[in-house]
């Protein structure tokens, strides 16, 4: 079972002033994910403490931004495409050392 992020969820935490114009500081606080016509939200972090209002926002994911898409495995847990500009990743079983831990 796959899921497809479509949107990322982030909270307000705070400001920043950038060529004299105040503009809102985005934490990224998980996904929202559709699977099998269902919405899920998967919450990688949850905001604490007073300057937090409540209020969770959802940000359509750009396709465009460079960054690649991911899927995710039904507890969650992403899944990255293959990126045909790196090699594979070896897994650890592969490294053969002495190392104690």
């Amino acid at each position: 079972m796959s899921m497809r992020r479509t949107h990322t969820l982030r909270v307000a935490n705070g400001t920043y002033v950038v060529d004299g114009q105040e503009k809102t500081r985005w934490l990224t606080v998980g996904g929202l994910m559709e699977d099998d016509n269902k919405l899920k939200i998967k919450f990688d972090a949850m905001p604490v403490g007073n300057t937090w209002d409540g209020w969770v926002q959802c940000f359509p994911v750009e396709e465009s931004s460079g960054n690649p898409k991911f899927e995710f495995r039904g507890d969650g847990t992403p899944v990255q495409p293959p990126n045909n500009n790196q090699s594979a990743v070896t897994p650890a079983a592969a490294f053969d050392d002495d190392i104690p831990f």
